[in-house]
């Protein structure tokens, strides 16, 4: 017990040992909806109230998107349905798309008015060896003037990339709601909010 109690302990306060200071900014979350012939659909608040809140707006809206009838093979018709199930659950819309779809996203960008990002913009720690080579990474993205995003869908119930989240200063964290090894992930970032409590506001979006 007193084993595990420590460990408990110490994983609170993981987050501290990527962050050179205090955090003062938290990545809003983002929840991977559907996976499209243009790139990956998702979800993220649009309003600056708690965690908590937040991740309700995206929980509720992705269920409310499962609920729907649709082809998951008419992405325009998809982005139609999310669009107005954003409006009605305050949220926006998001599009993580390959590099070959950029002229086809501009159009969709400004009739849905979505958040657009390259697929190789967003660091997923599955890809690196070492948790050196995520951070190093994640220096070069913010040394570049580019927003860091960090993408872990979740294999696995480690939560640990909710901590690189807040310790790097990234400005999303985008996971999902489909398994639990995803909601573990989201209920670290609500952890670390109420951890950090009133002194930190939400990152700023590209």
């Amino acid at each position: 017990m007193t084993q595990c109690l420590a460990k408990a302990q110490a994983r609170t306060k993981l987050w501290r040992l990527f962050s050179q200071e205090a955090v003062i900014t938290l990545p809003m979350p983002a929840v991977a909806v559907l996976k499209g012939k243009v790139g990956e659909f998702f979800v993220y608040p649009k309003f600056a109230g708690g965690m908590n809140e937040a991740l309700a707006a995206c929980s509720k809206t992705y269920q409310r998107f499962r609920e729907v009838p649709k082809n998951p093979e008419d992405d325009l018709k998809v982005l139609e349905i999310l669009s107005q199930l954003c409006r009605e659950n305050n949220c926006s819309l998001g599009i993580s798309v390959s590099e070959n779809k950029m002229e086809f996203i501009e159009g969709v960008k400004k009739a849905f008015g979505a958040l657009v990002i390259p697929e190789d913009g967003e660091l997923r720690l599955s890809e690196f060896k070492t948790v050196s080579e995520a951070l190093e990474k994640a220096k070069q993205i913010r040394s570049e003037g580019k927003a860091l995003i960090i993408s872990d869908t979740g294999e696995t119930l480690d939560s640990f990339s909710a901590d690189f989240a807040v310790g790097c200063d990234s400005v999303l964290f985008k996971g999902s709601l489909e398994r639990k090894e995803g909601i573990a992930k989201f209920n670290r970032l609500l952890d670390i909010a109420l951890e950090v409590g009133e002194k930190v506001k939400w990152a700023e979006l590209p």
